[in-house]
């Protein structure tokens, strides 16, 4: 539990951080939550795919070839 709320609670203190001191030009705030909002929807995709991908595949190959790119794919998913 207590990893679960510093997972969440690091990257809210950046982001307020970005907003405040406008780093990266980020333009819009709302853009900035769309992509955080993107990347904890792309991980929810990403463990559903990788759990179901290592009923397939051994633990070995999915942690060194599999997951990387499924991770990768789902968070550009938003891109296009």
């Amino acid at each position: 539990m207590i990893a679960a709320v510093v997972a969440v609670v690091i990257p809210l203190i950046f982001l307020g951080i970005v907003h405040r001191l406008d780093l990266y030009a980020s333009g819009s705030f709302r853009t900035v939550l769309t992509c955080m909002a993107w990347g904890a929807v792309a991980f929810c995709a990403a463990y559903l795919t990788n759990n179901a991908l290592l009923r397939v595949v051994s633990y070995g190959l999915l942690v060194t070839l599999v997951a990387p790119v499924v991770e990768e794919v789902l968070k550009s998913l938003i891109l296009v």
